[in-house]
């Protein structure tokens, strides 16, 4: 899951609200990968451009086991 928000972080959307259990569900429970923080302001501007809002994105990471952190190669395939 990517985000390009703080919508995936462990406090509240404030930073000052209550703690959500979200990465210990996504990671913990179900191994779900999260991409926090992309910049999807380039993405955005060409799919206004040419009017095609669908495409495929991938951010795979390293494949290192027992890996917490990881840098990622984005596409977008319109």
């Amino acid at each position: 899951m990517c985000a390009d928000n703080l919508a995936v972080e462990v406090l509240g959307a404030n930073g000052d609200g209550p703690m959500i259990p979200f990465h210990m569900l996504a990671i913990r429970d179900m191994g779900l990968l999260l991409g926090e923080m992309f910049d999807f302001e380039d993405l955005a501007a060409d799919c206004a451009a040419d009017g095609v809002y669908e495409c495929l994105f991938t951010a795979s990471p390293l494949n290192v086991p027992y890996a917490v952190g990881s840098p990622v190669n984005p596409i977008a395939v319109k």
